[in-house]
């Protein structure tokens, strides 16, 4: 029986600022019959409670503690290993997020851990920064690879865009990568809330993150389809059951 599921955003119930149809329903249907519903995201560009406020403007109701995301696991990894002097190459809500969280986040040239995430006002200052903090840093996070994210008008560079650049120029590589398809997300929500592989689904748009995420850590998991046609997620959870064909 499936009693979580760990749903991804981007593509999936989302694109941009854009509902996919129907997600709303599906969402509201798998918590009827008492599915606890998580909002997995490799976006590290926003912290929890905003994506949180973005889902409840869209008519879905949504807490922070719904809302797993490979920035605020970041933040979770580095306060559990007690890191000091780190460098946040991301976005300033994210670097706000560490600080918030007691971090001790300091510039580049200080830096003994460096956390790459997703940025869209990278430039060439912060490639130049995010470069020297990895020269110096003894440990360095990726919150993911993600080549790209979609959003209503088309596709964007996603966090790959930022790490291929400091990590090909510093002539490093990462220590760790936080987000999927790594595990830690799943991980995190079955040792904290209880729940057994067996009992979550990890429902989601792309092989290379979401069902690579599930494989890793031994879940069941759905694919979307990822053809406009086929991209509806109403039709996929109208009369949703535990009957489902697992991929």
């Amino acid at each position: 029986m499936i009693e979580a599921v760990l749903l991804d955003l981007d593509g999936t119930v989302y694109k941009g600022d854009k509902l996919i149809e129907g997600a709303d329903l599906a969402i509201e249907n798998m918590r009827n019959q008492g599915v606890r519903v998580f909002f997995c995201t490799n976006n590290s560009s926003k912290l929890p409670s905003s994506i949180a406020r973005k889902l409840n403007r869209m008519g879905i109701e949504c807490t922070e503690e719904d809302v797993i995301s490979s920035g605020s696991m970041a933040i979770k990894y580095v306060l559990e290993k007690g890191s000091n002097e780190v460098y946040i190459s991301g976005t300033e809500e994210l670097r706000r997020g560490f600080v918030d969280a007691g971090i001790d986040v300091c510039d580049e040239n200080e830096a003994r851990t460096l956390v790459i995430g997703m940025d869209p006002e990278f430039n060439y200052d912060k490639i130049t920064k995010g470069m020297r903090a990895a020269f110096n840093a003894r440990t360095i996070i990726i919150c993911n690879e993600d080549r790209w994210f979609e959003k209503e008008d088309g596709l964007y560079p996603g966090n790959c865009a930022m790490t291929s650049s400091i990590l090909h120029c510093s002539g490093r590589k990462p220590d760790l990568m936080i987000g999927k398809p790594g595990s830690f997300m799943a991980e995190y929500i079955g040792e904290k809330y209880g729940f057994s592989k067996e009992n979550i689904m990890v429902i989601g748009d792309s092989v290379d993150s979401d069902i690579a995420m599930a494989k890793k850590f031994g879940c069941k998991y759905l694919l979307i389809g990822q053809t406009k046609e086929e991209n509806c997620v109403k039709s996929l959870f109208e009369t949703i059951n535990y009957d489902w064909t697992i991929i």
